[in-house]
């Protein structure tokens, strides 16, 4: 019962956004069923559904933490639905994914200034008086 278990990553991992179910898993690599979710199981400690979730909750993290994009939007190009998704990503991450932007991302560098001198800018004072009157027409 030895499989391929690096191969079973590293197209799990590749292809993480059209990947749903252990059974596309299944039929894509052309291994039975029973013997890819067994054999997965006994080689790596974890179900390859839970497998399959943990790598979409961690691209979905990265998802958020690199684009700005909403929420329900980030789950539907991954594959889940709003309301699924949130509850996935909270059930593993014990925050929303909201709280988990809010407290991951970091703002953008300040651009640092220019070490050049500067020329200095002038003082306000008081408003240049116009040159000639206006003249008003009826």
């Amino acid at each position: 019962m030895k499989i391929d278990t690096k191969r079973i990553k590293a197209y799990v991992e590749l292809h993480i956004k059209k990947i749903a179910t252990v059974r596309q898993v299944s039929k894509k690599l052309r291994i039975p069923y029973d013997i890819l979710r067994k054999g997965f199981l006994y080689e790596e400690g974890i179900p390859l559904g839970d497998f399959i979730v943990q790598t979409k909750i961690d691209v979905i993290k990265e998802h958020l933490l690199l684009h700005g994009d909403p929420c329900h939007r980030i789950c539907k190009e991954f594959g889940l639905r709003d309301d699924t998704g949130a509850k996935v990503f909270r059930r593993t991450t014990g925050m929303t994914m909201r709280e988990f932007r809010k407290k991951y991302h970091r703002k953008r560098p300040k651009v640092l200034r220019s070490v050049l001198p500067m020329k200095p800018r002038p003082k306000p004072g008081p408003k240049p008086k116009k040159k000639g009157k206006a003249i008003r027409r009826r």
